[in-house]
């Protein structure tokens, strides 16, 4: 992949910001994968031939403006053009309405956005060369409001749109994808900081419907996900962070056979990380993942019918600031 975007910003009037620009990209990608085959456990598969490449080419042309309404409200609204050599023409707008005081923020938001099926999807089984991108519509409305200087709360309620979804069609022993299916999602978001001393917690929760056009809740996607954190500042250069991410029982796409059922447990999983900063220069991290050592699983569309997450594990981390050198050097 390999591209180019010239990127412009204007100022004509105080009140007023624009901004827009030009990209161009080319690809080479596969067709399809190549594979090989080995006669036994024993012996090693030859190396796969070439598969037939693809070269794509896209051009888009954005513009973006930025109005200041009144004192504290402003509007930003956009518009993406893509033109592209294998999935045609998209046209993407986006606006949004921000309010900003000292203790509120409050945004209304309007996107639509695009994804532009792959070359192997065209090809797969069948193949398929009319296919169209998946269309999304997304509203949103946020709250942000600071409660106490330690403490600041949020609220987020969104509606997505899915439309021209792809869906594998069956015909007799084959199949291909279409674009038949619609998705739904309404979602609400729960979220605050508050910090007590040397102490910084957060946290979040999300409801997340998801349906498709049949009122069929979506496989892999969870109603529920929550995710908590704190994190000690001993001074400024010790932290030590403890954060559980919780994911709710979700849909499989088909049945399990060790459980016999479509259900994936719902699971919390706890993290740590001890980080040192500024020693001579070194960011020092001991993170610590999956403290418990959770057994818990990931949905599956293929054969193999889940799959089982990471378990404990322990990483260090060694980063080095080369600016504090140049620094010196330049002093």
């Amino acid at each position: 992949l390999a591209g180019a975007e010239l990127h412009l910003s204007y100022n004509p009037l105080n009140w007023m910001m624009l901004s827009g620009g030009l990209v161009g990209e080319t690809e080479n990608v596969a067709e399809k994968f190549s594979f090989s085959y080995s006669s036994s456990q024993y012996t090693e598969a030859e190396t796969p031939s070439k598969p037939k490449m693809l070269s794509n080419e896209l051009f888009s042309v954005y513009l973006r403006v930025n109005i200041n309404i009144l004192k504290n409200l402003s509007l930003v609204t956009g518009l993406r053009h893509d033109l592209s050599s294998y999935y045609g023409e998209v046209l993407t707008p986006r606006t949004a309405l921000v309010y900003n005081t000292e203790k509120l923020s409050a945004k209304l938001m309007y996107n639509r956005a695009f994804r532009a099926p792959k070359p192997w999807d065209y090809t797969y089984g069948l193949g398929n060369s009319n296919l169209k991108p998946e269309k999304m519509e997304s509203t949103e409305i946020s709250l942000t409001y600071k409660l106490a200087e330690n403490f600041t709360a949020g609220l987020a309620l969104y509606r997505n749109f899915i439309n021209e979804k792809l869906t594998k069609e069956i015909i007799g022993t084959d199949e291909r994808w279409i674009n038949e299916d619609e998705l739904f999602t309404n979602g609400v978001e729960l979220y605050g900081n508050y910090v007590l001393g040397k102490l910084f917690l957060t946290g979040n929760y999300t409801y997340n419907g998801s349906f498709d056009q049949n009122d069929l809740q979506t496989p892999e996607i969870s109603p529920h996900m929550a995710n908590f954190g704190v994190t000690y500042n001993y001074d400024n250069h010790l932290k030590i962070n403890l954060r559980a991410n919780y994911t709710g029982e979700r849909t499989n796409h088909h049945v399990i056979p060790n459980t016999g059922d479509r259900k994936i447990e719902a699971a919390t999983v706890f993290n740590g990380c001890i980080s040192y900063f500024n020693l001579h220069g070194f960011d020092i991290q001991l993170k610590a993942e999956n403290i418990f050592n959770k057994e818990y699983y990931h949905s599956s569309n293929l054969p193999v019918s889940r799959f089982r997450q990471p378990q404990r594990c322990f990483k260090i981390s060694l980063t080095y600031h080369f600016d504090k050198v140049f620094d010196k050097i330049i002093k």
